[in-house]
């Protein structure tokens, strides 16, 4: 796992793997104790495999180790290059060019448009888009920002429109469109590369609901 800088290394390992191997029953015995000295806060060794967590910051990090399965995450928070070494996105996906089954896995959220990595995997991947059913008329589509309807300077009716039958849909409804939901690609002809697009206007967290989000706006 590669992520921008050591201290997002750390923060990764402690506060969110750690918790989530002690609190499943399914994973509690996989991050046994240490018996022979080799594991380390960022360095862990399991039955069939380890799990590393490096920065991108650091070429020495990129180079050091191979791996089967490559997670980059925050991949638009990266500096242009590690050290002189170059881009660290291609310099940790060179580590699993050993492997004929590798999978990498890329994620972030946009920055810039014109520099963004994620964007531009994106824009080579089979384009997923995640769509919900309208509760009216049964029509998929996508939550678009064009979509959601307020009165001026009351976020608090904030709801969406559905954009095939215009039927109004409230905040309330969007856990069981989600529940419902599907992703479709919109450039079926790429194989073998999958790229996932989705909006926080489609997320059922409480922080995301269509009036908080308009609110903010």
């Amino acid at each position: 796992a590669v992520v921008p800088a050591e201290a997002d290394a750390r923060h990764l390992m402690a506060a969110v793997v750690e918790p989530v191997f002690a609190e499943s029953p399914a994973l509690r015995a996989a991050l046994s104790a240490d018996t022979g000295g080799r594991d380390t806060m960022l360095f862990r060794q399991y039955p069939g495999g380890s799990l590393a967590v490096v920065s991108a910051h650091a070429p020495r990090n990129l180079r050091a180790r191979t791996a089967r399965v490559l997670f980059a995450d925050e991949i638009d928070g990266y500096e242009l290059s590690a050290g002189t070494e170059g881009d660290p996105v291609e310099l940790a996906m060179r580590r699993t060019m050993t492997f004929s089954n590798r999978k990498i896995v890329l994620a972030s959220t946009p920055v810039d448009a014109d520099t963004s990595r994620i964007l531009r995997a994106y824009d080579q991947s089979d384009q997923r888009v995640f769509e919900v059913p309208c509760p009216h008329c049964g029509t998929f589509s996508e939550i678009w920002w064009k979509d959601i309807r307020f009165a001026p300077e009351k976020p608090e009716t904030a709801h969406w429109r559905c954009p095939e039958c215009e039927e109004r849909v409230e905040d309330r409804q969007k856990a069981q469109m989600a529940e419902k939901g599907r992703w479709r690609a919109t450039r079926p002809d790429v194989k073998g590369h999958a790229g996932f697009k989705v909006t926080s206007l489609t997320s059922t967290m409480p922080n995301a609901a269509w009036p908080r989000l308009a609110a903010e706006f």
